[in-house]
């Protein structure tokens, strides 16, 4: 492909409408609040080193996503949830929680993805909602660690 195929400039920089502006800061808010929980978690390290490194790597991505967020919102991205997640004593119970929580941003993607109507939004919702499905599959994983 030649490089004239390519868009100039940032692919996020796009119009986006009120609608998906909505979306995309509910979707940064889950998104700090995951990352924020598997920071938490990242730094649970005593009991399992496997689990520890697995939640700072999500904590990585969940960033990642932010980054994105911001881009499109063309705003900075929250530096605290609103509603923070404690982290429990119970790997068990963390991963629970984790897996809920990926299946609650992975539903909320494919269906602001159908609601979209600027085609990188729509792109990016449904990419993030195939990232967050992989990470319930982690959790499915991690569970058997705990």
């Amino acid at each position: 492909m030649a490089t004239a195929d390519f868009p100039k400039g940032d692919i996020n920089d796009v119009p986006i409408t009120d609608s998906e502006r909505v979306d995309l800061q509910y979707a940064a808010e889950l998104e700090i609040t995951n990352k924020t929980f598997y920071v938490g978690l990242g730094s649970k390290g005593e009991h399992s080193a496997l689990l520890s490194s697995a939640f700072r790597a999500l904590a990585k991505v969940e960033n990642e996503h932010l980054s994105i967020f911001g881009k499109l919102l063309k705003a900075k991205v929250p530096n605290a949830p609103s509603h923070p997640i404690p982290v429990d004593e119970k790997w068990a119970d963390n991963i629970m929680q984790s897996n809920k929580d990926e299946v609650i941003a992975s539903t909320f993607y494919r269906e602001a993805a159908e609601r979209a109507t600027t085609p990188r939004v729509k792109e990016v919702f449904t990419a993030l909602a195939e990232v967050e499905e992989d990470h319930i599959a982690i959790d499915d994983f991690l569970m058997t660690q705990a």
